[in-house]
């Protein structure tokens, strides 16, 4: 039988490394969905939008009240949640 996956919450905290304070966004997720785990959470939708696991890292961001900083380049970075 298939092992239920662990909350997005925990491997969100999980992903930073013990010498990591923050992470770019798009690497934060590519750790809490690794392709060979969910292959499918990175296909974009059929009727446009964002990709399928988008949607609930964003809710578990908020629910961990992440803080965000934007890079003078416009990349978004997301310190360590606790």
């Amino acid at each position: 039988m298939k092992q239920k996956p662990k909350p997005i919450a925990d491997r969100i905290r999980e992903a930073f490394k013990e010498d990591e304070r923050e992470l770019r966004y798009d690497e934060l997720m590519r750790r809490v969905f690794p392709r060979d785990q969910y292959p499918n959470a990175f296909r974009y939708q059929s009727n446009g939008g964002p990709p399928g696991c988008a949607m609930a890292f964003g809710a578990a961001l908020k629910r961990l009240n992440a803080s965000f900083r934007w890079s003078e380049h416009g990349s978004q970075f997301i310190r360590r949640v606790r």
